[in-house]
């Protein structure tokens, strides 16, 4: 059966570290101010700017540090009051590690400024109160953290290393300062394009959310729950978190989304398009709800084709929404080229190009240029998907093809080798029958019928479970030869 989903929902993402700090330098600065500051070192010249700039990377480094300490402050205390962390984010941009370490999972991004921990909570009791505790104890960790420092003597804090301006107590002091006052002072701070209050402005707001807030978050939590089980296969214990995340809240966009996805991995695409009927009534905007049913419509309309229409309509509905995202496109083309509209895939199949520019993209723009018999805009697609990723099989398949039907026979036979030598260390994506469809066509103008007619029943399989009406029918010609 095959799956679709949807990144998880995250229903209490906060912010838990210093962002003034963030905003003094950008990461770049760190490892350059370094390197400028060892060159200098190197030379002698110990100026007052380098020991200036040695301790604002001193500053850098102690953020970071002093960040572990209050998303751990968060953590640890959300686990003693019943709370569950879904992990502990430090750093924005591409996530570079993830591990379990104290019995959280964590994540370590490119960019070491500012940290978020996931927190969500299935319990309703004491829910403002539990809350209110796991927030104030991220400042409160570094709080301690000042305390614990300003018990030894002044001239202790205060001394410096020897013979060097760099003062690793004071910086402690400030970067820990400074981290209390950036989380308590009430703002909102992009992570990563989320917009997350700050720990005061979350603060000064658990004591007036009311109770309808509550029952939202404890849903929102029992989705995620749902969630993590969907993800590992588990569709029944799914349902019954997202059936529970009803019961708090009615309303809960969601879990009626993650209820349409539960049922159409399992196959009962008229309950899921039920779902996602409840999803767009309460969000009639969100392009994501139209596209899903569009999905559930294109696997439904195989055994009833009069969805087709439907599937189509949403995918129009939801790029008339949202016209940027190159996934509804490719969809909507892939629909169309199913059923023979080969003008609207291959304009669809260009505006994905546009959006995103992938071998994947150029790749089925050119199996359907090939199947309109337009060969030499089909090797132009060929060769640019091949330039992207020289390890895809069925494009050098393709390209093969193509040569060979513009009368390029010397051309054809070099690709139909580097298939041979690819072959070795790359396959054709079992759910491609375009691409099996060109290795069988080039096996049979090489020969080799007895394989030719094999690779070609194998694509016939795949057109007929994924409803390309219009390549089996090209097909079924094919082996007939």
């Amino acid at each position: 059966m095959h799956q679709i989903s949807i990144p998880a929902i995250n229903p209490s993402l906060k912010i838990a570290s210093l962002k003034i700090a963030s905003r003094l330098s950008n990461w770049l600065w760190i490892p350059a101010i370094a390197g400028f500051v060892l060159v200098l070192f190197q030379f002698g010249h110990r100026s007052p700017l380098i020991w200036v700039l040695a301790n604002f990377l001193l500053f850098q480094v102690m953020i970071f540090l002093m960040t572990i300490p209050h998303e751990l402050g968060h953590a640890m205390t959300a686990h003693l009051v019943g709370m569950q962390v879904s992990k502990i984010v430090i750093g924005t941009g591409k996530t570079r590690w993830t591990f379990q370490f104290l019995g959280f999972p964590w994540e370590i991004k490119t960019i070491l400024t500012g940290g978020i921990t996931l927190l969500s909570n299935k319990s309703i009791p004491f829910y403002r109160s539990r809350l209110f505790l796991v927030i104030l104890a991220g400042p409160l960790a570094n709080a301690v953290m000042i305390f614990s420092l300003m018990q030894f003597p002044q001239t202790i804090v205060l001394k410096n290393i020897s013979n060097t301006l760099l003062f690793p107590g004071l910086i402690f002091y400030i970067a820990n300062a400074v981290i209390v006052v950036g989380n308590l002072f009430p703002t909102y701070s992009n992570i990563d394009g989320v917009k997350v209050p700050t720990d005061g402005m979350q603060l000064l707001s658990i004591p007036f959310l009311s109770q309808a807030d509550v029952k939202k978050q404890v849903a929102l939590a029992h989705v995620m729950d749902g969630q993590a089980w969907e993800r590992r296969g588990q569709y029944n214990p799914a349902i019954d978190c997202f059936t529970q995340a009803l019961t708090h809240d009615p309303h809960c966009v969601h879990a009626y989304q993650s209820l349409g996805l539960a049922y159409h991995n399992q196959g009962d695409y008229p309950t899921a398009i039920q779902h996602y009927n409840q999803a767009i009534d309460l969000d009639p905007q969100n392009a994501i709800f139209y596209f899903l049913r569009g999905v559930t419509y294109t696997f439904w309309r195989r055994t009833e084709p009069q969805y087709c229409h439907h599937a189509l309509e949403d995918f129009n509905q939801a790029i008339r929404i949202n016209s940027n995202i190159d996934t509804f496109y490719f969809l909507r083309a892939a629909l169309n080229s199913y059923v023979g509209q080969i003008e609207q895939a291959i304009d669809d199949f260009t505006q994905v190009i546009h959006l995103n520019p992938s071998t994947n993209a150029y790749y089925n723009r050119g199996a359907i240029y090939y199947q309109s018999q337009n060969y030499s805009a089909a090797l132009e697609d060929f060769d640019r998907a091949i330039k992207l990723d020289q390890q895809n099989l069925s494009a050098y398949y393709g390209r093969a093809n193509a040569k060979y039907d513009l009368h390029d026979t010397t051309g054809a036979l070099r690709d139909f080798q580097q298939t041979n030598s690819l072959s070795r260390s790359a396959s054709i994506n079992q759910q491609d029958e375009h691409g099996f469809y060109f290795k069988g066509l080039a096996l049979s103008r090489l020969g080799d019928r007895a394989s030719a007619l094999q690779e070609l029943q194998t694509s016939e399989r795949l057109c007929l479970e994924q409803g390309n009406t219009q390549l089996l029918q090209v097909i079924k010609a094919s082996i007939d030869f």
